[in-house]
């Protein structure tokens, strides 16, 4: 066997020298193997693969900033951040990177760019996702385990993966786009966070007072909830209208949805055609609708409401929603009586004067 041989050290000293990285690594490549060690700096070493010998490992990529990162393995993390101002980074591949707490809770974070986690998350905890303005982080594989997730910065988290951990999701600034399934999870936006997408919601759903609603995905798309949604008090929810084939909306599938707080529509690019009908709030296998809307606005135009009906007149068109259909519909404004009146007014002067030139 290979070795040093057995040698009698007697009363010599011995100095052994080693080298113990930190877990706490900087990706140094372009694109790579996650485990190879070559690819992170020396003195951290290869994050998350010590067998939870160390729960404060953390993995930072930004210097070179963009590249493709084959994961090929299990890692535990207490953080995972993405640093560079002009980083594209994409985790990819088999394993599943774990979110473990450590000296502090755990993060995902993003100072700027783009970036996306395909591979496998575990939330063994509740995480925090903290995405800077102007950044996104996409989390595109299956999310498990019993943690949550609460997002923050003024960036956005988009979901696009089978979300099924058990947590609560929390937006607290920012938006959370829901382009995939979270199954089991509540969520709720706070104040100054926004939830959106075009995907589905199983957990209940609450807008609170300061936090908004504004379904679809890069302004298209229907966001599904098969649990119930409540819009409080102060919340706003938020509908793009550009024609009747091209809006956003909401499914209610077998869910309640409690509506308050404001309601507004985007029509900006909108050309309105008399007997338009938009289905905004689609209430699918008994769906039912409770209370009522505080305001509902286009832009400038506010609307007047009583008994759930909200009427709004501008430019020649009658916009209408209903609270019991959740539809908005499109007519020709009708001129009030008196519009009548003084047309016919000056109908009967115009005749006098013609009368009296004829004599």
């Amino acid at each position: 066997e290979a070795g040093l041989s057995n040698t009698v050290l007697g009363t010599n000293t011995v100095s052994v020298s080693g080298f113990v990285y930190t877990g706490q690594s900087t990706w140094t490549a372009t694109g790579g193997s996650w485990t190879n060690f070559a690819n992170w700096n020396a003195l951290g070493g290869t994050p998350g693969l010590d067998g939870m010998l160390s729960t404060n490992d953390s993995a930072t990529f930004g210097p070179l900033g963009s590249g493709t990162v084959s994961l090929g393995t299990n890692a535990a993390l207490n953080a995972l951040n993405f640093s560079n101002a002009v980083s594209g980074y994409v985790i990819a591949g088999a394993g599943t990177i774990s979110l473990v707490q450590g000296s502090n809770a755990p993060v995902i974070g993003s100072q700027a760019g783009s970036n996306a986690i395909y591979s496998d998350l575990n939330l063994a905890t509740n995480v925090t996702v903290n995405v800077a303005s102007e950044s996104q982080i996409t989390l595109a594989g299956t999310l498990e385990g019993p943690g949550g997730i609460a997002k923050g910065g003024s960036g956005t988290l988009l979901l696009t993966g089978a979300c099924n951990y058990s947590g609560e999701s929390t937006v607290n600034g920012g938006a959370l786009l829901v382009n995939g399934t979270i199954r089991n999870s509540a969520v709720t936006a706070e104040s100054g966070g926004i939830l959106g997408g075009n995907g589905s919601i199983g957990g209940a759903v609450t807008i609170a007072s300061g936090g908004s609603l504004s379904p679809g995905s890069d302004g298209v798309g229907a966001l599904t909830f098969t649990g119930d949604l409540t819009l409080q008090a102060g919340s706003e929810t938020t509908f793009l209208i550009n024609d009747t084939n091209n809006f956003t909306s909401i499914n209610l599938m077998g869910s309640n949805v409690n509506y308050g707080g404001a309601l507004s529509f985007n029509i900006t690019s909108y050309s309105p055609t008399p007997g338009d009908i938009f289905t905004l709030f689609n209430m699918i296998a008994a769906s039912t609708e409770h209370g009522d809307f505080s305001s509902v606005t286009a832009g400038g135009l506010i609307f007047a409401g009583a008994e759930g009906t909200w009427t709004g007149t501008t430019n020649g068109y009658t916009y209408q929603f209903m609270e019991s259909t959740g539809q908005l519909s499109v007519a020709e404004a009708v001129p009030e009586p008196s519009t009548y009146v003084l047309l016919g007014i000056g109908a009967l002067v115009l005749t006098m004067v013609f009368r009296r030139r004829d004599a």
